[in-house]
């Protein structure tokens, strides 16, 4: 490899060999723990050798990108690259990956190739200090090739890109070539960059996080958001001067500045947003190079008057403008590089021809084309940045990469002031002009004043006419008085009107107040029948009650019963809610009570089929057929000593969860409502199961797996579980708070849909 390698810091290599070394300590332990040492000893060795190896390569040769824990962006200098330019295209991919060319890589001292239309390999290390999964490659060239391959989880990642890759199909849409990178391990990556150009190439490359990539991005579309809107206001007003002065001067410089903000929009890849599925025009943005000369060559010789002022400057911008057209036709036939070279000595030359004409112009006494000078002054030197930096001469930083955009900017600006000046010295000439026409207007001083006789009877006439248009004006007052009259006659109706709806609105209130009143009182009679606080608490050790009706009184109701020692506790969801809900609440109630304490049924099972039979009997007395009813979950609990209590358990469409052991268990109910279906005989299930004291019962309407958030999606039966099960090592009045705040959050204000119940008790 040919120079001297340069070696990194002292700082950057000691970090890195410690953290190498950290890696083969771990590495050197873990077999050592392992029966695998006594086989793997040459491993071993080997292993220490080659990550030493890297260390080494590290400080004499290819200077490594480190990505450490603060990192935000790298700006790829020469130093991070190894290059090989493969000028017969012989070098295959599989042999770069396998490394066979590593060694005839060279360094690289300057980004900036010029005109060569090899295929460049460029080789780059990362050295990762944690994982990073948000990485950006971002390359700022446009190329007919630029692919990324990196290695990860020892296989190589392939990124094809490229202009004549469609532009959909990128990972991320941006004008430049960005490839994601995956580094999911911490250690060393090695990249390979594959580019080719028909153009000057030039690698201008930055490895960066997602987030300053955005804030890049921001900045430099500000930048041409800034150039665009600097060229289209200059269009606007230039093209308002057009239709107010009428001056073709101003619609030749407009159609100057279209063709300018069209071939930037395709130099700087902005073409791609509307049109990335076909690159052509980018390849041949040359054809619009020409057309932006013919443009400003056509402009010229309006401006200057080359055919008042210099006829052979006239026929020499006739036969630029002929070069130019022929340039444009024939570079859809040319090879891309040679139309290159062609646009940029059109350029130069175009301009050197403008400003030396536009020179002999002045002195000959043109004296509008100072500013034009200086304008094309100011883009020559633009031009002549940018082809050095095409060239490779120059080194490729903001100011050379943006000297055209930069160049145009100021030449749009001096043009104008340029076209200002011209419409002064149009101006001052119309003046001459002028005081030399003095004296015919005063010759015609004396037809003038007798049009003005003439003008002064024709304005007694025309006042003639207007105070009879007066009088008509006072016709028609007096005709909108009337209607002012009447107007006000409507608006003492409309306020008689509003007393009276004022009145029925009291009295709508005031029965309002009376309902409300019944709802609240009703409310306490519900609540009276609910089991009071202290009776909860004397039958269980810990216990919690979560009710949240919709309405003021509720479907939902739970209730409780010790019956010779054995303890009934049931939740129940009525018919729909609010007041009908609320009276299914009551009879419910009373039905319970009257088939446990006065008929002294005790069977889960039974009790249910008798509450479905009284249900019946209250609900279809003379052949009524109302189909209203109520879902149920009941529990028998009954202390056993030594620790065991058995649980009946009878449901209908409602279920039972427990915790015990560990672990959340479900016994579902029959899928049949209480009093729904016209048959008078339903059965019902018992199930029974053995729990431990400390073991937890839950209970509950379905009014929370029906809540829903504000994307209208169900809280559901599964999240239900998971929360109970998560909540379940908690105490009871912690899982109560614990709830609450689920549900609220889950919610997060939306409408409640129903009544919602749910008990919990530690048996």
């Amino acid at each position: 490899m040919g120079g001297r390698k340069k070696c990194v810091s002292l700082t950057n290599l000691f970090k890195y060999n410690f953290n190498m070394m950290n890696l083969i300590f771990k590495t050197i332990t873990a077999y050592f723990q392992s029966n695998l040492f006594v086989t793997n000893k040459t491993y071993i060795i080997s292993f220490y050798l080659i990550v030493c190896g890297l260390g080494i390569d590290t400080c004499f040769g290819q200077k490594m990108i480190h990505v450490e824990n603060d990192f935000v962006s790298w700006q790829v200098e020469p130093a991070n690259l190894l290059w090989l330019a493969d000028s017969t295209e012989s070098v295959g991919v599989e042999s770069i990956l396998e490394g066979k060319y590593d060694t005839r890589m060279q360094p690289i001292n300057n980004l900036n190739l010029g005109y060569n239309h090899a295929k460049h390999w460029f080789k780059i290390k990362v050295f990762v200090e944690k994982p990073q999964t948000k990485l950006l490659l971002e390359v700022e060239s446009l190329f007919e090739i630029a692919n990324l391959y990196y290695q990860r989880d020892d296989s190589w990642q392939k990124q094809i890109y490229g202009i004549r890759q469609p532009f959909s199909k990128r990972p991320i849409q941006y004008r430049n070539f960005v490839y994601p990178l995956d580094f999911d391990k911490r250690g060393m990556y090695i990249l390979y960059l594959e580019i080719q150009a028909q153009a000057s190439v030039q690698v201008r490359a930055t490895l960066q996080k997602q987030d300053y990539f955005q804030n890049h991005i921001a900045k430099s579309e500000l930048f041409y958001g800034i150039f665009y809107g600097s060229i289209l206001i200059m269009f606007f007003y230039n093209i308002f001067l057009f239709f107010s002065l009428k001056e073709l001067t101003y619609l030749y410089y407009c159609i100057m500045l279209l063709i300018s903000i069209w071939v930037q929009f395709v130099i700087n890849g902005h073409y791609l947003y509307l049109f990335g599925e076909n690159a052509y025009w980018i390849e041949r943005s040359d054809q619009f190079v020409f057309m932006l000369i013919m443009s400003n060559i056509w402009l010229a010789m309006r401006f200057l008057e080359t055919q008042k002022h210099s006829l052979l400057i006239h026929i020499l911008f006739m036969v630029l403008m002929a070069l130019n057209f022929i340039f444009a036709l024939v570079g859809f036939v040319l090879p891309i590089s040679l139309v290159v070279i062609l646009t940029s000595l059109s350029i130069l030359t175009s301009v050197l021809t403008l400003i030396s004409s536009a020179f002999i112009l002045y002195f000959r006494g043109a004296k509008q084309a100072r500013f034009f000078i200086t304008a094309w002054v100011v883009y020559l030197l633009a031009a002549v940045l940018m082809t050095i930096k095409n060239l490779g001469i120059l080194p490729s930083n903001f100011f050379t990469q943006n000297s055209i955009q930069i160049g145009s900017i100021l030449q749009v600006l001096f043009l104008s002031f340029a076209l200002s000046d011209k419409i002064n010295i149009l101006k001052q000439e119309k003046s001459a002009a002028e005081k030399q026409a003095l004296k015919t207007l005063q010759e015609k001083q004396k037809i003038i004043e007798t049009q003005n006789q003439i003008l002064a009877q024709k304005v007694a006439e025309k006042t003639k006419d207007l105070q009879l248009k007066n009088e008509a004006l006072q016709t028609t007052e007096e005709e909108l008085r009337q209607n002012m009259e009447e107007l006000e006659t409507s608006q003492e109706l409309l306020r008689e009107q509003k007393k009276t709806i004022e009145t029925a609105f009291e009295s709508l209130n005031r029965q309002n107040q009376k309902v409300n009143d019944s709802i609240r009182y009703a409310q306490r009679i519900q609540n009276a029948i609910l089991p009071h606080e202290d009776i909860l608490a004397k039958a269980f050790s810990e216990h919690f009650v979560i009710f949240k009706p919709k309405d003021v009184v509720s479907g939902d109701f739970y209730w409780y019963l010790e019956v010779e020692n054995k303890k009934f506790l049931a939740v129940i969801d009525c018919t729909g809610h609010g007041v009908p809900g609320a009276f299914m609440s009551m009879i419910g109630n009373t039905l319970l009570n009257e088939i446990i304490n006065t008929k002294n049924i005790l069977a889960p099972h039974l009790v249910l089929e008798q509450l479905h039979i009284g249900i019946m009997n209250a609900l279809n007395k003379a052949g009524a057929k109302i189909q209203d009813g109520m879902d149920i979950a009941l529990c028998c609990i009954e202390n056993e000593g030594s620790g065991n209590v058995k649980v009946q358990f009878s449901g209908a469409k409602r279920h039972l969860y427990y915790f015990s052991n560990q672990q959340l268990a479900e016994i579902q109910g029959d899928r049949k409502s209480i009093g729904h279906c016209l048959v008078a005989q339903v059965k019902y299930t018992t199930h029974e199961v053995m729990l431990h004291s400390g073991d937890t019962l839950y209970m509950s309407t379905d009014g929370w797996v029906d809540s829903i958030n504000p994307a209208r999606k169900r809280f559901g039966s599964q999240q239900f579980k998971e929360m109970l099960l998560k909540g379940s090592h908690l105490p009871l009045n912690t899982q109560e708070e614990v709830f609450r705040h689920i549900l609220e959050d889950y919610e997060q204000g939306t409408e409640q849909r129903d009544d919602v119940l749910l008990v919990g008790v530690r048996v």
